[in-house]
């Protein structure tokens, strides 16, 4: 993305407090036009809280945040007007069929009747489903529902696109579908953020993303960028049968781990119960202490490179959460 790119989205130490739970704090971000940047964290970060903020659903209790140039506490409406908006949950009218309901939300837009039965046969295709048109909510997949509601948030050719956790509780086919509309997108020119906690999706889909942990940004750049910021060359994965070998050997394969820590040989560890992710700037060394000094548990031995949840850890302390 060139420096030189219009500011479609600034926010400037935008905070949200719930009594004494402060969800969202100082949040200082600029979005591009033409950018898909990504806010990444676990569920109650505070990244959903930042999208009601940025629609004017909720009011900021500090600090302030413009969307294509228009302040959001001064013109919500306005605002709205230029987005086109995916929330987390599927927003059908269950009484009326795909193409009723797109016909809804258009006179909702004041779409004039000519534009707006073109825009509605453009999105049918883009979304690939004209041949479910007169098809009700109840009878699609959880992918087509959440299809349908991206083609509603296109309908009116916003210039900005906000997407809640696009993919929650789609199956693997389903998200892909709905990644190739968004990658489609990205070739339109449209802005686009959007919140997850998947990592790949993330990786796959933006220009840049944000790391969000307890409402603050800890990270912000490009996937490489990211990447650029651990500190290990390398990441060891070992997995074994905790039950099997039993709670005595378990706590003292854990013990021999922190030790290899504790010499230098690994910068990182986390412990998830029967697997093991040290990260390392001495693979070598590492992998062989592993092999010679430690007993035969482990069902698998990894050695790679870094990886964006690699990332992740690093600068929160935790895997994602669903």
């Amino acid at each position: 993305m060139e420096p030189s790119a219009p500011v479609a989205i600034a926010l400037e130490g935008l905070r949200k407090c719930y009594g004494d739970l402060v969800a969202v704090d100082d949040l200082r971000l600029e979005v591009n036009e033409g950018e898909i940047l990504a806010l990444l964290g676990p569920n109650g970060a505070g990244k959903s809280t930042t999208l009601r903020m940025l629609t004017g659903l909720t009011r900021p209790s500090a600090g302030s945040a413009t969307v294509a140039g228009i302040d959001v506490c001064v013109d919500a409406v306005g605002v709205r007007r230029h987005l086109g908006i995916v929330p987390q949950e599927n927003t059908l009218d269950r009484e009326l069929t795909v193409r009723q309901n797109l016909e809804f939300h258009g006179q909702l837009h004041r779409l004039p009747t000519a534009y707006r039965r073109r825009r509605i046969e453009e999105v049918l295709d883009f979304i690939d489903l004209r041949h479910r048109q007169h098809a009700f909510p109840s009878e699609l997949s959880g992918g087509m529902k959440r299809r349908v509601t991206l083609a509603k948030a296109l309908l009116h050719e916003p210039p900005i696109l906000f997407l809640d956790e696009p993919t929650t509780g789609l199956d693997p086919q389903s998200r892909r579908k709905v990644w190739d509309r968004i990658m489609q997108l990205r070739r339109k020119g449209l802005t686009v953020l959007l919140t997850t906690h998947h990592l790949d999706e993330a990786e796959l889909l933006c220009d840049r993303i944000g790391i969000i942990d307890a409402g603050r940004l800890v990270a912000l750049g490009t996937p490489a960028q990211l990447r650029a910021r651990l500190p290990a060359s390398g990441v060891l994965e070992l997995t074994w049968d905790a039950v099997a070998i039993g709670p005595a050997a378990a706590a003292r394969l854990e013990a021999d781990l922190r030790r290899l820590v504790g010499e230098g040989l690994a910068t990182e560890l986390d412990l998830r119960g029967g697997r093991a992710r040290l990260q390392t700037e001495r693979k070598g060394e590492l992998l062989r202490a592993v092999v010679t000094q430690l007993p035969d548990h482990f069902s698998g031995i990894d050695l790679r490179q870094p990886r964006l949840e690699d990332v992740y850890l690093h600068l929160t302390g935790s895997e994602t959460r669903d």
